[in-house]
């Protein structure tokens, strides 16, 4: 999957303010101030001027800036469950798990620094009036209640037993149809190797009331499992090498203070799954690791389910020719809380596809690494018709892709979850300006008509791109922070640095209370005949990798639109609203425009229409900027209403565009920038520049 940018450029010419601007009878004159009211969270400065009200810079991590707030709002996930702690870095939830692997009868555990024994060898044994079995009884020894083998104690207990299994190595296949408790000692003494079928260790058929604890289960196809209504409770295990590491079929089975390891895929190309449900079978696991194998969780049909909670997932990588992924509904019901999903070579950490659905609250997803074509780094999936939910969740350190979502039925919704680049991106752009999604780094993609919702979502220090749709996606971004994404750099002789906060192209999005900060190139950018519509947006702080280069706060080209209320573009470098390519057009209302600054080259203007472009300004206050507050060149606008304030040059048009006062509401003409009669000009250096100046040029890729 390829990402295209909308990049914009700077040929090396410099604009000299004074040289171009005039006092031109024809100006439109001053009037006195508007009577309209700012928008809501706006409020008239010392000029008279309507301006956000927003928090001071700099906001803390793991909150932001927003408009009509003195104060910075927190955002992304900020409640840690227990067990977790805020990240160092102030963005999200970090666990405590050990530095390394935990081996044999020992397993990481959620909020354990340390290897947590599984079972205890020093605890009573057997219990009272168990069946006992040990592989080294004599035969004098065996009678009704001693027996060598784990299958002879099975055969002979009534239902409701207890068999205690003492320490020993057992090669056998056990199957269970009725109500019995098998305890072993503890997991480090007690082994039940596989046989040369490969069978199972523990089969719970048709029986409820069913235990099996204190043992390791090694090599079998299937280490336990249960089948035919069956309701089973597989505890303080350690399951190693199997196939299918703990399997409900049609059946009920919980898991708690387990590990399943090493899950292997078999000779018949199945398996190599940790904990997995299919055809009715449900299974809930509680306070386990499951480290290795192809997939940690997977639900198989539509009927099952699985709850996964206080569960550690890690060391998943590809078993060719199969793929590797963390946890995965691919089809039916997985929920998964206060979880640590990490260190991991995976398509994905999480993963919906198909009919699966995905429910993950209060969990940490890390460290998800791509490993060749079988493994691709991202952190959550969506994809094929899958629906996944995220509540309090963070994403960090996904090599590729923190959250992906494609395909036409697949959907995902976020709500008060951080999103973390990696520390480095892979990828190297062409001079296309294509961005695969492979080792990118990027922080939210989605694809191919597939439907993204975020709502208190913190997406910082992703590479590229914060956020991004293409191919008829539709997004509704809410409540959220872009910040911080970092510059990818393509190839010379022509390189050139882009790091975008949210591009759309030839898709949808709606956008509401959203702050995107930090960014190189652009804020907010919309190509490809892309649509944005929304309101409350803060852009801050956009800049330029170089004196000669180009960021724009927002920038629509190529049938790109904008549509935003009561927002406001702040601090960009050389243009804060850049239109260019027509149709493209930007509409802002009851919004202002202003900080722009100078590169090298010049520029620092408010507003940029170029090539047949159109901007419209309603109630908008465009001042402080640098350079010129309106510029056109070949493009037209429309500005009703508004205050051009305080910049060197307040309108210029040139290349066509020519200058009109009239209170006409309708689109203007072709190259015509109308300014109605209430529009004021107040301290500019001067009302209309004259004669061609250099602006910037574009180029939609």
């Amino acid at each position: 999957m390829a990402v295209r940018v909308f990049r914009t450029f700077l040929f090396a010419v410099t604009l000299l303010i004074g040289a171009c601007s005039s006092e031109s009878a024809s100006a439109p004159p001053e009037t006195p101030p508007s009577l309209v009211d700012c928008a809501e969270g706006f409020a008239r400065n010392a000029g008279g001027l309507c301006v956000e009200t927003t928090a001071a810079e700099p906001c803390a991590s793991g909150t932001r800036a927003t408009i009509g707030k003195t104060t910075c709002e927190a955002v992304g996930m900020s409640a840690c469950p227990p067990g977790t702690k805020p990240d160092p870095s102030g963005w999200g939830c970090t666990d405590t798990l050990p530095a390394g692997g935990c081996d044999g009868a020992t397993r990481e555990a959620v909020g354990s620094a340390t290897c947590v024994p599984i079972g205890d060898c020093s605890a009573a044994f057997p219990p009272a009036g168990a069946i006992l079995v040990d592989d080294d009884f004599s035969a004098a020894q065996l009678d009704a209640t001693h027996f060598r083998k784990i299958g002879d104690a099975i055969a002979a207990a009534a239902a409701g037993s207890t068999i205690a299994i003492d320490a020993g190595t057992y090669t056998e296949d056990l199957v269970v149809d009725k109500a019995l408790t098998l305890a072993g000692r503890c997991p480090s003494q007690v082994r039940i190797e596989a046989t040369p079928t490969l069978a199972t260790s523990v089969r719970v058929v048709g029986a409820t009331g069913v235990v099996v604890r204190g043992m390791t289960l090694h090599g079998q196809y299937e280490g336990a499992s249960a089948y035919g209504g069956a309701e089973a409770t597989f505890e303080d295990l350690v399951v190693d090498g199997a196939g299918f590491g703990i399997l409900a079929d049609s059946s009920q089975a919980t898991v708690r203070r387990s590990k399943i390891t090493g899950s292997k895929l078999q000779s018949d190309k199945r398996g190599g799954w940790g904990v997995s449900a299919g055809n009715g079978g449900n299974i809930d696991v509680d306070d386990a690791a499951i480290v290795g194998g192809n997939a940690a969780i997977f639900s198989a049909t539509d009927d099952a389910s699985i709850s996964v909670t206080r569960t550690v997932v890690t060391g998943q990588s590809p078993q060719a020719p199969k793929r590797a992924v963390g946890v995965v509904a691919f089809a039916g019901n997985v929920y998964v809380e206060r979880s640590i999903i990490h260190d991991l070579s995976a398509d994905s950490g999480l993963a919906a596809e198909g009919s699966g659905h995905l429910d993950v609250r209060s969990t940490i997803v890390r460290d998800v690494h791509v490993s060749g074509s079988l493994a691709r780094g991202h952190g959550v999936t969506s994809f094929g018709g899958g629906k996944v939910t995220l509540r309090a969740v963070t994403v960090a350190r996904a090599e590729s892709v923190g959250l992906f979502v494609r395909d036409g039925r697949s959907l995902l919704n976020a709500y008060d979850t951080t999103v973390v680049g990696p520390d480095k991106s892979g990828t190297v752009p062409g001079n296309d300006f294509a961005l695969s999604s492979a080792r990118s780094g990027v922080g939210v993609m989605a694809n191919d008509s597939s439907k993204v919702s975020l709502e208190g979502v913190a997406v910082v220090g992703a590479w590229g791109m914060g956020i991004t749709s293409d191919t008829r996606a539709t997004l509704t971004v809410k409540s959220s922070l872009i910040e911080a994404t970092r510059p990818v750099v393509t190839p010379a002789p022509n390189a050139f640095s882009f790091a975008v906060g949210l591009q759309i192209r030839a898709s949808s999005a709606t956008v509401d209370d959203v702050t995107i900060a930090k960014s190189t190139l652009a804020g907010l950018v919309v190509g490809k005949e892309g649509t944005v519509k929304g309101k409350n947006v803060l852009l801050r702080d956009i800049t330029a990798t170089g004196d000669d280069a180009v960021a724009s706060g927002i920038a629509a080209g190529d049938g790109g639109s904008i549509d935003l209320e009561a927002s406001a573009v702040v601090d960009s470098s050389v243009s804060g609203v850049f239109a260019t390519k027509g149709p493209a057009t930007i509409r802002l209302a009851h919004s202002a425009i202003h900080g722009t600054r100078l590169v090298r080259a010049g520029f620092g203007h408010g507003v940029v229409v170029l090539e047949g472009a159109s901007v419209r300004l309603e109630h908008t206050s465009i001042f402080d900027n640098a350079g010129i507050g309106i510029a056109a060149s070949g493009g037209r606008g429309l500005i009703v209403s508004s205050d051009i304030a305080h910049n060197p040059v307040g309108v210029h048009v040139q290349g066509g565009s020519y200058l009109v006062e009239s209170s006409g509401d309708a689109d203007p003409e072709s190259n015509e920038v109308r300014v109605s009669p209430d529009s004021r000009f107040l301290g500019n250096g001067s009302r209309v520049g004259s004669g061609d100046v250099p602006m910037p040029a574009s180029i939609l890729q």
